[in-house]
């Protein structure tokens, strides 16, 4: 049996890989800072804590069905990439 190939020599997952690992840095630092800057920052308590965890659920909760069906229709990686400048331009 041939032995497969790497995928780190291919340049294309290489990208994918390193983009999707800087996202998810992002995602893991905003989830852990936002929480500590509203309580120490702003004084926020547990209920305005719930509010600010709601707030990130709710627009996957709203939309995310009808969206998923307009990204299907469109380039998945301009989507991908405005969707990512996007988030990092609201925080």
């Amino acid at each position: 049996m041939a032995k497969p190939a790497s995928l780190w020599r291919h340049r294309d997952f290489m990208l994918l890989w390193l983009g999707q690992s800087v996202s998810r840095l992002g995602d893991q630092f905003t989830g852990l800072a936002l929480p500590v800057i509203a309580v120490y920052i702003l004084g926020a308590g547990p209920f305005e804590n719930g509010l600010l965890g709601a707030a990130g659920t709710l627009p996957f909760l709203l939309f995310g069905l009808l969206v998923g069906v307009w990204v299907d229709r469109r380039q998945r990686r301009s989507v991908l990439i405005l969707a990512d400048v996007g988030r990092g331009a609201i925080i």
